[in-house]
């Protein structure tokens, strides 16, 4: 009985035996391993939203008339600058015409009542047309990058060209005193009793020569990368080549204010006449231009354009006050003729900007996505201005519209970057920047949302406005630190602990403190405690 009785024990200490060790077994099984590496850590907030594309432009004309010609059709794809439609303009040809012969008309009148009357300035007076060039020449080249920042590259490569003519122009004037002054002495003594007192003053125009030759060759470059395409290399260059400009507008005023010194003073109106002169020349130049019917040309366009600047160098001159003048002409009358340039000078710019109107041309490259006029369309002074000829959208400026919880909206900031996922290109991850963050929230069902616009960056992918889209913000980043598996890590900041394998067959381990950083779904920072290489258990069923 009693061994029966012990018999029995002995098979239940066995049984039990059995079972701890099996517990134990699976217990280890169920543990596994990892090791301390270093890695990139990432935290997200996540957004979701439909794609849409913000930059389209409903283009009309600028005044009433017939639709003389339609270029493009809806699905095409456009340039920057390119002709979209046109109205007949012959009515507009006609007011620039009758503008440019009352340029002429007013040039004429002045060249015929006053410059008789003013007295000349020698030839080694290095006019202040050269300095009032280079000042014109800083205004274009401002007015030049505010038109690359508006990626208006049409315009703004005419408005360098512009500028160029502008130098060389100066560079003209500063020439001709350069050469005379060259030739000392005999030329310079039938002019003045001392030409010691004007050959001095050499050097400093010679400066002025050279340091517009290097302005115009600096200028000539960037326009070739401008040409190329290399729109931010141009952008650069332009941004530098305005220091160099205020350079060279100093050494050439230093010229020009050279001849002060002498007490002598010469007429800016005379000054203003070899301006004129110019203007004059470009005149005849566009009415050639004008008979031969090319009067839509960018070449046409530029000459307008260098005849209105030479007539804004022209006033400015004549704003002086410091006139020389014979018998026969007052100031009053001069004043009237600047006066008459000024009229003729507002009426050939609007002249010009009307006949611009007659035109559509593409503000940047992207799709016709309606056209709703045909040719012989007659657009009323009533209607023209309401009817969306043709509309544009950049295809390529593409943006989520998104929303983000209240609960996360103070960790999205400005300028974090996003990886996209396009429900409907499954396996395409996208990158964008957060452009924007609303003061003011959306409630639905009771969820507070915040919308936010994410700007995508440019892709190989021919996308559609409302898609579906998830974006994953990055709202902290942390690179090349170690990291463990979540499951490592147990306890709570600050008593939290890892198990390092001692032996990984028996299961057994040694407990180590450490301090933890930042953290996601799988992985977290260890900042202290451990060291690259190290192996350590992971509870595989552990969530965190």
């Amino acid at each position: 009985m009693n061994f029966k009785r012990y018999f029995i024990v002995a098979a239940t200490c066995i049984i039990l035996i059995s079972l701890l060790a099996g517990c134990s077994q699976v217990s280890d099984q169920a543990r596994q391993t990892a090791t301390v590496v270093k890695g990139n850590i990432s935290i997200t907030v996540t957004s979701d939203g439909n794609l849409s594309m913000p930059r389209e432009a409903k283009l009309s004309f600028g005044i009433p008339g017939t639709v003389q010609k339609v270029y493009v059709k809806e699905g095409d794809s456009v340039k920057t600058g390119k002709l979209l439609a046109q109205m007949d303009d012959a009515d507009a040809q006609l007011a620039v015409t009758n503008a440019v012969y009352d340029i002429e008309l007013a040039l004429n009148a002045l060249a015929e009542k006053v410059y008789p009357s003013l007295l000349g300035y020698p030839n080694y007076y290095p006019s202040v047309t050269s300095r009032l060039r280079v000042e014109q020449a800083q205004d274009e080249l401002s007015q030049a990058l505010k038109l690359m920042e508006a990626k208006d590259y049409a315009t703004a490569a005419s408005k360098l060209r512009i500028l160029n003519y502008d130098l060389e122009s100066g560079l003209y004037t500063l020439k001709q005193a350069e050469t005379f002054i060259g030739n000392y002495p005999e030329q310079v003594k039938d002019y003045v009793g001392d030409p010691e007192n004007w050959v001095q003053y050499y050097p400093a125009i010679h400066n002025a020569v050279v340091s517009l030759e290097k302005a115009i060759n600096t200028i000539s470059g960037i326009h070739k990368l401008l040409e190329k395409g290399s729109y931010v290399d141009t952008t650069m260059a332009l941004d530098s080549y305005q220091k160099e400009l205020e350079e060279t507008h100093r050494v050439v005023d230093i010229a020009c204010g050279s001849v002060l010194k002498t007490g002598i003073s010469y007429p800016d109106a005379s000054t203003s006449l070899s301006v004129i002169k110019q203007v004059k020349d470009t005149m005849l130049q566009m009415r050639t231009m004008m008979d031969d019917g090319k009067t839509g040309s960018l070449e046409y366009a530029e000459k307008m354009e260098r005849a209105l600047s030479d007539l804004e160098i022209s006033h400015t001159i004549l704003q002086s006050n410091e006139l020389l003048l014979k018998t026969g002409v007052n100031l009053q009358q001069l004043r009237q003729y600047n006066i008459n340039y000024q009229k003729a000078e507002t009426a050939l710019l609007k002249a010009k900007n009307d006949l611009l109107k007659t035109k559509i041309l593409a503000p940047y490259s992207g799709m016709i996505v309606d056209v709703n006029i045909k040719e012989s369309d007659q657009l009323s002074a009533y209607n023209y201005a309401s009817i969306v000829a043709i509309h544009l959208v950049d295809t390529r400026t593409v943006e989520i519209n998104g929303n983000v919880d209240e609960v996360d909206i103070f960790k999205v900031k400005r300028g974090q970057k996003a990886n996209i996922a396009i429900d409907a290109l499954p396996g395409k991850t996208l990158t964008g920047t957060v452009t924007f963050i609303s003061p003011f929230s959306s409630q639905v069902a009771g969820v507070v949302n915040y919308p936010i616009t994410i700007a995508l960056d440019p892709a190989d992918i021919d996308l559609k406005g409302g898609l579906t889209a998830t974006a994953n913000i990055i709202v902290e980043n942390r690179e090349n630190v170690l990291r463990v598996p979540l499951g490592a890590v147990k306890g709570s900041k600050p008593n939290q602990y890892v198990e390092i394998v001692i032996d990984r067959n028996k299961g057994t381990s040694e407990r180590r403190n450490v301090t933890t950083g930042i953290q996601n779904n799988s992985v977290i920072e260890v900042i202290s405690g451990l060291s690259e290489g190290q192996e350590v258990f992971v509870d595989r069923n552990s969530s965190r």
